[in-house]
């Protein structure tokens, strides 16, 4: 571990701690790419191919989680009625549509509780989309 006095302003606590989550970052991003591909594997796997737009989402991806979407969206057909309004409710994240993203989620989640995890990721993806300029 670098020596507090390495950053300036900060004190050995706030050094560890900013190294604890650096470290946990460094390993999340190291561990991604296997799993992504194990996702991609399967296109049937509709919340993982929402988590698989969600993180491109949050690599700044707009236009190829766009793509997915879409993709995903137009096997409407074939789809649940879950899966259907999970599509609707990531799509939200990428209208950067705060407002009926909180409304949608709500109203799921009473009938789909187990989906709270994808819709974390998501409201943390919305959380740091850009807010469109008026």
């Amino acid at each position: 571990m670098p020596d507090h006095t390495t950053f300036a302003g900060a004190d050995a606590a706030a050094v560890q701690a900013y190294q604890a989550v650096l470290d946990d970052i460094l390993h999340i991003t190291a561990t991604a790419e296997p799993v992504r591909l194990d996702i991609e594997r399967c296109p049937t796997f509709v919340h993982g191919q929402l988590l698989l737009v969600l993180l491109a989402v949050a690599d700044g991806d707009v236009h190829g989680a766009t793509d997915r979407l879409e993709a995903l969206t137009a096997r409407r057909g074939d789809v649940l009625r879950q899966h259907r309004q999970l599509c609707e409710i990531v799509g939200l994240v990428l209208d950067n549509d705060r407002y009926r993203f909180q409304i949608l989620t709500v109203e799921h989640l009473a009938d789909h509780p187990e989906d709270r995890g994808l819709l974390v990721a998501a409201e943390i993806a919305l959380a740091h989309a850009p807010r469109p300029t008026p």
